[in-house]
């Protein structure tokens, strides 16, 4: 069971720290190029993205990958190269481990994969997005009507096809997991959520 054990030390937040530690004294130019290449992006999008928020805002570093991604941007490399350690872990086993066991280690009996517990968290985090955006300062103008949770949940469900799901009891499980996650909307200034 030793590989079940070590199989997801690569998607940990201590490991992009020793890769950030490992990269920064050696000259390697292509990460130099990548780093000054996201210096820029960040500068740019500072209203969107902060390195600091890294570990505040996703579990682990394919989480923080998966949203620089869905977010348009490139992930930094410290990041890349933590997905990447994964990926190789996994075929240098040579079948001994499962990937679910390299990003998220072992599957908890009655509790299912990795995918399975976090697919509602998803829905509910892209909800909480939704109903963020329709509170920011640029969207909030007179002419600006708010649109109730419910009608952004019922369009949420249009777009991603979620016909199987009563939205009446998604919405109460949603409204659940914000008082439990302390989530609030304030129009001043973006709040993100805990993962």
């Amino acid at each position: 069971m030793e590989n079940h054990e070590k199989a997801d030390r690569f998607n940990t937040w201590d490991h992009v720290r020793k890769i950030r530690d490992d990269t920064k004294n050696q000259e390697l130019p292509l990460l130099d190029d990548l780093d000054e290449m996201w210096s820029d992006i960040a500068r740019n999008h500072a209203d969107l993205i902060a390195r600091i928020d890294d570990e505040r805002t996703a579990s682990t570093p394919l989480s923080a990958f998966l949203g620089y991604i869905d977010q348009g941007f490139c992930p930094p490399h410290d990041i890349i190269l933590a997905v990447s350690d994964c990926f190789q872990h996994y075929f240098k086993k040579g079948g001994e481990v499962e990937l679910e066991d390299v990003f998220f280690n072992s599957r908890r009996r009655g509790v299912g994969n990795h995918a399975a517990v976090d697919s509602s968290g998803s829905l509910y985090k892209h909800l909480w997005f939704l109903e963020q955006c329709e509170h920011l300062p640029s969207r909030t103008g007179p002419d600006h009507v708010v649109k109730s949770i419910s009608s952004l949940a019922d369009e949420m469900f249009h777009q991603f096809q979620l016909d199987r799901i009563d939205i009446d009891n998604f919405l109460r499980s949603y409204r659940r997991w914000k008082r439990r996650h302390g989530m609030t909307i304030d129009s001043d200034k973006a709040v993100k959520p805990d993962t």
